[in-house]
């Protein structure tokens, strides 16, 4: 075995050994967010918020009426940014459980540890990464871009359903993590893509 080998082997045992203490200080992590760090009232509202969309005066009723008051203040730019929320939304759900997830087809928490805590519904598919996270990192990131000074509200709201993934047992801290960054890099390359549109076809109409 020459020195070339030797050395391969090395790094395969660090590589080895540090995926190793990821995942343990992963399920550390999840087993203190699911069990410990928790109280009465967050046992009520995290289910809430991780899976606000399905609440019907949310979804039909707070958004659309948010929408439409945007629009009828900003007009063309609400309609463009509404619009590309709308498509990066659609790529980032798509890119992350039909791309990502059977890539790694990680089993759930709840399916993995036996002293996970299940605070919602079982959930269909593989847990990495957390496409409540992908999504949630996508469309504040585009808002964001468009209006930075909603950095901080948004940026906190998407922070809070990926947490509200780990709370509720459905997610580990990598996955949401591992969504939040696949998220924010979509939108950014979205951004780039739709502003080189843009000005492409501006060239072409003048």
């Amino acid at each position: 075995m020459n020195v070339e080998q030797l050395r391969s082997e090395d790094y395969s045992k660090v590589v080895v050994e540090l995926v190793r203490w990821i995942l343990d200080l992963d399920q550390w992590l999840f087993e203190k967010i699911n069990q410990h760090w928790t109280n009465s009232l967050l046992d009520i509202v995290m289910p809430i918020v991780t899976d606000l969309t399905k609440i019907l005066w949310v979804t039909y009723g707070i958004i659309p009426l948010g929408i439409g008051f945007w629009i009828y203040k900003q007009r063309r730019k609400a309609v463009r940014v509404v619009l590309e929320v709308a498509l990066v939304l659609a790529i980032s759900d798509m890119v992350a459980f039909r791309i990502f997830k059977p890539i790694f087809e990680r089993a759930r928490p709840y399916h993995d540890l036996t002293n996970a805590i299940l605070r919602t519904s079982e959930h269909v598919g593989p847990s990495f990464p957390s496409n409540h996270a992908t999504n949630s990192f996508a469309v504040a990131t585009l808002i964001v871009l468009y209006y930075p000074r909603l950095a901080l509200p948004l940026f906190l709201l998407a922070a809070l359903i990926s947490y509200s993934r780990v709370y509720v047992g459905v997610h580990y801290p990598l996955d949401v993590c591992a969504g939040a960054a696949l998220g924010t890099a979509i939108a950014l390359i979205f951004r780039k893509v739709s502003d080189r549109a843009t000005l492409f076809l501006t060239r072409i109409r003048n």
